[in-house]
C-alpha cells in the first residue's frame, strides 16, 4: 500500500508540474500593463467626465486569460464626486472589461484593443442624506389619481 501512494504522489507531482511549467498564452508581465493601462484609463476617463471628482481608490483590478490574445480584466474602484444640485457623495463601482490581442507588425509590441466593458454593480453612497417629510412635498411633486399607501392594499 505504501508503495502505491507513493506512485500516486510522484504522478500528482510529475501532473502539477507540468501544468505551471507550460507557457501561458499571455504572459504576467502582459496582464501587469493591461490592468496598469486599465487603471489610467479609468481614472482619467472620471477626471474628464466628473472634474469634482477626488479620491480615485482601486480596491483590486485582476486579469484572467480568456484564450490565445484575449483577456478578461476585473475592476472595482470608488471615488469621491460632488455636484452642486446633489452634494457630496461617495461612488463604487464593479465591473470588467473583456480585451483582444490585434496583431501589429512590430513583433515586440501588442495592440490590445478594449471589445468590450460591463459596469456590474455602481453604488452611490451620499455624505449628507435628504430628508423629506409630508410637509416638504409639493402637490405637484405627488402622481395623479388615487395613491393608496402600501399598508392599505
Amino acid at each position: 500500500m505504501r508503495y502505491i501512494n507513493l506512485i500516486i504522489l510522484a504522478v500528482m507531482l510529475s501532473v502539477s508540474w507540468t501544468w505551471v511549467q507550460n507557457d501561458q498564452k499571455v504572459s504576467e508581465l502582459v496582464h501587469a500593463e493591461i490592468q496598469e493601462d486599465l487603471q489610467q484609463l479609468i481614472a482619467t476617463y472620471i477626471k474628464k467626465q466628473l472634474p469634482n471628482s477626488k479620491n480615485i481608490d482601486f480596491k483590486n483590478i485582476w486579469s484572467e486569460t480568456l484564450g490565445e490574445g484575449k483577456v478578461k480584466a476585473h475592476f472595482n474602484y470608488s471615488f469621491d464626486d460632488s455636484a452642486a444640485d446633489a452634494g457630496d457623495a461617495g461612488v463604487a463601482v464593479k465591473g470588467y472589461a473583456v480585451l483582444h490581442r490585434k496583431p501589429t507588425e512590430n513583433k515586440k509590441t501588442d495592440l490590445w484593443t478594449l471589445e468590450e466593458i460591463q459596469i456590474l454593480n455602481n453604488h452611490v453612497t451620499f455624505k449628507e442624506g435628504l430628508t423629506l417629510t409630508k410637509d416638504s412635498l409639493n402637490e405637484s411633486d405627488l402622481p395623479e389619481g388615487d395613491v393608496t399607501p402600501i399598508d392599505e392594499k
